[in-house]
């Protein structure tokens, strides 16, 4: 969404789609001020601030996860292996790596 937004295109319906999912997702497990006024998502937004509430939503969610689940996240995404280098020199760091 980031480069979609930075180059100037539209956003695909599928991306309001996950953005409800998300949205309605978050609003049953939080409350309070920090949701309080979250905008409804439609097909009017503009990119920019769809990935504004996206931005909001994603922090939101990340500063009620303990570390084990923080980390958890990181794994379910792809994040806890890091590859260096190209081919034969392709050296992998972080969980799981082969070396």
């Amino acid at each position: 969404m980031r480069l979609a937004v930075q180059a100037g295109q539209p956003l695909e319906s599928s991306s309001i789609i996950m953005l409800r999912r998300l949205r309605a997702e978050l609003l049953k497990i939080v409350s309070g001020p920090c949701v309080g006024e979250f905008p409804e998502i439609d097909e009017t937004a503009k990119p920019a601030d769809l990935l504004v509430i996206a931005e909001v939503m994603n922090g939101t969610l990340d500063a009620f996860l303990s570390p084990e689940e923080g980390e958890e996240k990181r794994r379910f995404f792809g994040f806890d292996r890091v590859d260096v280098g190209l081919g034969p020199l392709r050296v992998g760091l972080g969980h799981g790596s082969a070396g």
